[in-house]
């Protein structure tokens, strides 16, 4: 079974998309509570 390497620009825009994704999900939860506050 072969390793396969990830670029590290590749990696970095991985990292920087589930962040994103994770703040995202966050700020669509808090305005929910927002709404139903």
């Amino acid at each position: 079974m072969k390793k396969i390497l990830i670029p590290s620009p590749t990696r970095t825009f991985w990292r920087v998309g589930l962040v994103f994704i994770f703040l995202l999900g966050f700020s669509i939860t808090y305005a929910k509570n927002l709404i139903h506050a």
